[in-house]
């Protein structure tokens, strides 16, 4: 197993290859020097041995065939002075042969072998007149040796055979000691290569080490540290694309985080209840409002159905809940709390798969209620101002057909009516009046100095400011006095900054500046990092009763009259206001007056 896990290594691997590679290169090269090498001896050995054999036999040649007066005496002493003589190669026994195979001379061991027969079948074919060799072993101490066996011929007549057998050991023993060099430089070159492939599969291994850490760094979160990049060759680029990686795969975690702390920023914030289920109908999210409704916590809710949280009534059927947009009341009694609730119901789809559904529940109770005060109210106003008129016209219709001449009914009755009219009056003027309190159409315009009224505006929020954690910044320049009325415009800043500190989240900030945007028009702008309003929105934020998320403006005593009144006011002034918003970007009111206004008291 430890052998296994030692393989398990790359720079392991690429060693052992790397030294297998050159050990099978240098075993291919070497098998193939070495027989080319004993090739090369052994044709050198026979070729050296052939030429002092074909020499030796062409001597004898000769001698037989001038034979002179010695020959009588010993007839072979001279043919053992040419054996002697012409043969230089060591470990060779050379044997002379007549032409019946019998020994005539030997370099060696003369007394046992001179007469003896050779019948060795080399000789057999060289006494037919072939030259005949062969390679063997020697029995006595396993060595190779050579035989050859050459014919001595006179005019085309065999009158003997030169039988020759040579050692080869001492080639052998040469190419021996050649691969011996051989494989101890084998050994040493594996030995380099081991230690260069180290070496160089550390340049690849080592980097790869250090991403491997580097991405187990990742996974936990740490994305501080970079891969070295040791180059500009392949795993230097992979390298450097690895830092990268990491740069955008931090960068991308980061704004995934930012998205999911917005949208939990948003949902803990939002003044509707969100509830979203999964695509069995059961509850896998709630946010702190939804909470608040029902008061209990997203631990509790969570895994209940959607039914059986919103008692639906037997009309609304739950399967269509799943399948389109869907919106209506619920009227809802939680722990004795009595709750009219706007139900919105959108389906999630992906595919025409049903993933789930996201309910968004709006607490209409107050606005039900203040629904209900307002036709009470037309009720009431539409009541009190037909019983006047009905009492005045039966009086007139009595008066017309002749009362108007008794001297006792005829002035009870004038009287009467004209009672009734004043009521009648009085109900107008009071209407009117609150007309009034709501526009307040008089102007007292004055030289205002417009930087000292907005530091005095800005001041009685300090404490509600301070309270919701909300900085407040003031960026105005010197401005020169301008004619308005102190008290509409100390209204319109009053509206304008409430509104921006109402929809701010805790922690943010507002801005307010001032500053003559031309040498006809001053410009105001009262600019927050709230909630904002919605594009679709913004044409008609400035209808009087209409709110854009009306829940939230009933809760922070918002009556829907604010900017309306503002937009007179500025009007009024022969001004403008404006308000440039998106939903989450916040928003920002312009305020522009002209420098110069009428002088005096002046009403409109």
């Amino acid at each position: 197993m430890k052998t296994l896990k030692f393989f398990n290594r790359i720079q392991w691997k690429f060693v052992t290859i790397y030294m297998l590679l050159i050990l099978i290169a240098m075993q291919i090269i070497g098998a193939y020097f070495i027989k080319a090498l004993e090739s090369h001896y052994a044709n050198n050995f026979t070729r050296s041995l052939e030429q002092q054999a074909s020499l030796l036999v062409y001597s004898i040649q000769n001698y037989l065939k001038e034979p002179n007066e010695r020959m009588e005496e010993d007839p072979y002493k001279d043919i053992d002075l040419f054996v002697e003589q012409m043969i230089s190669t060591p470990h060779i026994e050379i044997q002379v042969l007549d032409q019946n195979g019998v020994i005539i001379s030997t370099s060696v061991d003369k007394h046992s072998l001179i007469g003896q027969k050779n019948t060795q079948i080399e000789v057999k074919r060289a006494l037919q007149g072939t030259r005949d060799e062969s390679i063997r072993i020697n029995p006595k101490n396993g060595h190779r040796i050579k035989i050859l066996a050459l014919p001595i011929k006179v005019e085309e007549d065999v009158i003997g055979v030169l039988f020759l057998m040579a050692s080869m050991e001492e080639m052998y023993h040469t190419i021996r000691e050649i691969n011996n060099i051989w494989a101890t430089g084998t050994f040493i070159a594996l030995v380099l290569t081991g230690l260069m492939g180290v070496a160089l599969s550390r340049t690849i291994t080592l980097p790869i080490k250090e991403m491997t850490t580097h991405a187990t760094a990742m996974a936990n979160g740490d994305f501080s540290t970079k891969v070295k990049v040791y180059g500009q060759d392949e795993i230097g680029q992979l390298a450097a694309t690895f830092n990268y990686l990491s740069e955008r795969l931090k960068q991308a975690l980061t704004e995934n985080a930012e998205e999911k702390n917005k949208l939990a920023s948003i949902l803990s914030n939002m003044s509707d209840g969100v509830i979203a289920t999964n695509s069995e109908g059961n509850i896998i999210l709630m946010n702190q409002c939804a909470e608040r409704m029902f008061q209990r916590s997203e631990e509790e809710i969570l895994g209940t159905s959607l039914k059986e949280l919103l008692f639906f009534s037997e009309e609304i059927q739950e399967d269509n809940l799943f399948e389109k947009e869907r919106q209506f009341l619920l009227e809802l009694d939680i722990e004795g709390h009595e709750m009219i609730v706007q139900l919105n119901t959108t389906p999630l789809m992906k595919e025409k798969q049903f993933l789930g559904l996201v309910a968004v529940l709006q607490d209409v109770t107050r606005q039900e209620k203040l629904e209900n005060d307002r036709k009470e109210f037309v009720a009431n106003v539409s009541h009190e101002l037909r019983t006047p008129l009905t009492t005045m016209k039966s009086y007139l219709e009595a008066l017309e057909d002749g009362v108007l001449t008794d001297p006792e009914l005829g002035p009870r009755f004038v009287k009467v009516t004209q009672n009734e009219t004043e009521r009648m009056i009085r109900l107008v003027n009071d209407l009117l009046q609150l007309s009034k309190m709501d526009k307040k159409t008089r102007q007292y315009v004055q030289e205002t100095d417009i930087k000292r009224l907005m530091i005095d505006v800005t001041d009685r929020f300090s404490v509600q400011l301070k309270q919701q954690n909300i900085q407040l910044t003031l960026f105005i320049d010197a401005l020169p006095l301008v004619e308005v009325d102190r008290d509409q415009m100390t209204q319109v800043l009053d509206n304008v900054i409430s509104n921006a500190i109402k929809y701010s989240y805790e922690g943010g900030s507002i801005t307010i500046t001032g500053k003559q945007e031309n040498e006809e028009t001053l410009l105001i702008t009262i600019q927050d990092e709230g909630v904002g309003i919605p594009k679709s929105e913004l044409m008609h934020i400035f209808k009087r009763f209409y709110r854009v998320d009306k829940a939230r403006s009933r809760d922070m005593g918002g009556t829907g009259l604010g900017l309306s009144i503002a937009r007179e006011m500025i009007k009024a002034h022969k001004g403008s206001i404006s308000i440039d918003s998106d939903y989450g970007q916040g928003t920002t009111v312009s305020i522009r007056l002209p420098m110069k206004q009428g002088e005096g008291e002046r009403e409109s």
